[in-house]
């Protein structure tokens, strides 16, 4: 992570620096320090944020620390992927949890520091238009972000996007799709052994390749789709704007207060085509929304 990370918020204003502080503990292991403005970001900031329950293991209480300990291996040596907590410390021996924890840290601040809220979200674009998939975990995001790519969408993330409060512009959050071993299988995916992570002890999953966007999200067409189940052959129907208020309301994460957050849900079921989404298999599913969007780009114009 480079120091002096900065959020820009178009320009006009700039956010304190974040960085990385390194040094040495106690016992001598290397730690890290996630700073903002000169100030430690505390556990608790970001234990109040949904997008933490995606993160394992947890801090054993929130007045804990955050380390990611160096297992003193040499350059180029493997080194085994170990999750544990020492009493209060919470430690990371893998990389990529580090990096995870440190994604989640900097979201949890662009909420503070930002008029934004945050959706648990994949993100892709067709022509002019944004797909916007939305579902809790194990709703297959990925697996169908990953199928739409290869039917030509450009893919963004498959996991979280900003959405601004003031002008409804969308903000993907980008990485490549991480894909279980089921989605793995139903999209014959090549899985080369150094692709696949743990993301939790006991669950991997394997980062995807994909084509990096050619071109910024689209911000002025963007169709949303609730992503509810599976079934032998996928349907797609659209929703109501009554419908899709009461489905996109408890997935916003965000400084709101209750009110605030039901007009933003509002504004964007009344500017924005919503659907409810059975996946069937990925790429018969991919198909079926890659339709429904062109017939809805051909009646918009």
């Amino acid at each position: 992570m480079p120091k002096g990370w900065r959020i820009d918020d178009d320009g006009e204003q700039d956010c304190p620096s974040c960085e990385v502080q390194i040094g040495r503990d106690e016992e001598g292991h290397r730690s890290f320090r996630l700073m903002v403005a000169g100030m430690s970001v505390s556990v608790s900031l970001l234990m109040d944020n949904p997008m933490w329950s995606s993160v394992t293991p947890r801090p054993p209480s929130s007045s804990g620390t955050v380390q990611w300990v160096d297992s003193g291996a040499a350059v180029g040596e493997s080194v085994e992927t170990i999750f544990h907590t020492q009493a209060e410390t919470f430690v990371f021996t893998d990389e990529f949890q580090w990096g995870n924890y440190l994604a989640r840290c900097l979201a949890s601040l662009t909420l503070d520091l930002l008029p934004v809220v945050l959706l648990h979200a994949a993100t892709l674009a067709v022509g002019d238009v944004a797909l916007v998939l939305l579902g809790p975990s194990r709703s297959g995001k990925s697996t169908l972000a990953s199928a739409l790519h290869r039917e030509g969408a450009v893919y963004f993330g498959d996991d979280s996007l900003f959405l601004r409060r003031d002008s409804l512009e969308l903000v993907p959050i980008c990485r490549p799709p991480l894909l279980r071993e089921g989605g793995v299988a139903l999209l014959g995916a090549d899985a080369p052994p150094d692709n696949w992570v743990q993301v939790r002890p006991g669950e991997r999953k394997l980062i995807a390749a994909v084509d990096s966007p050619d071109r910024p999200l689209p911000t002025k067409s963007a169709v949303f789709i609730f992503m509810q189940g599976f079934a032998q052959a996928a349907s797609m129907v659209p929703l109501t704007a009554s419908e899709t208020l009461r489905r996109l309301s408890p997935t916003v994460c965000g400084k709101l207060s209750f009110v605030e957050q039901i007009d933003l849900c509002a504004r964007v079921a009344d500017r924005f085509p919503s659907f409810c989404l059975t996946s069937g298999e990925p790429v018969d599913t991919a198909r079926l929304v890659l339709r429904k969007v062109g017939a809805l780009a051909v009646r918009s114009h």
